[in-house]
């Protein structure tokens, strides 16, 4: 299980901070992370260098996760899974119907309660969040992490 916690299977938001606002059309960039039976597709809707909104789409296959069907699969997620459900400014939904597990998450900003997640396995904030997040130091941080930038 650290393992996927370490991959960041219930939510990569690592988030640092730089002021900055904007009046040019949205933008995005998509990140991938790929091993034998976990994918991590993480995309960055900006407006120069101010992240507006982040998805993830995860694909988590049962063997990688030491599971032989859904409700095992389910029985392992579910205490990550539960820390996102009801958490204003993020959109979740998990499906244990097939192989794979699939996870979708969606981060919006603006409307994010910030001291609701601090407690959440996965989220890291860093900086003074009033000042925005920034996509270039997001960048940084994907491909530190082992993501690739998806052209």
């Amino acid at each position: 299980m650290k393992k996927l916690l370490a991959l960041g299977m219930t939510i990569v938001a690592l988030v640092f901070m730089v002021g900055c606002n904007s009046s040019s059309s949205e933008e995005k960039k998509v990140f991938v992370s790929e091993t034998e039976g976990y994918t991590s597709e993480i995309t960055y809707y900006y407006k120069d260098d101010d992240v507006t909104r982040q998805t993830t789409k995860n694909l988590v296959s049962y063997e990688y996760l030491g599971a032989t069907n859904a409700a095992e699969a389910e029985a392992t997620l579910e205490p990550y899974a539960s820390q996102y459900r009801d958490v204003k400014g993020i959109d979740y939904s998990i499906d244990y119907e097939r192989d794979p597990v699939v996870e979708e998450i969606t981060i919006t900003y603006a409307d994010i309660d910030y001291e609701q997640v601090k407690n959440i396995d996965g989220f890291t904030i860093e900086g003074d969040i009033s000042q925005g997040i920034s996509m270039k130091k997001s960048e940084e941080l994907m491909l530190n992490q082992g993501y690739t930038l998806k052209e």
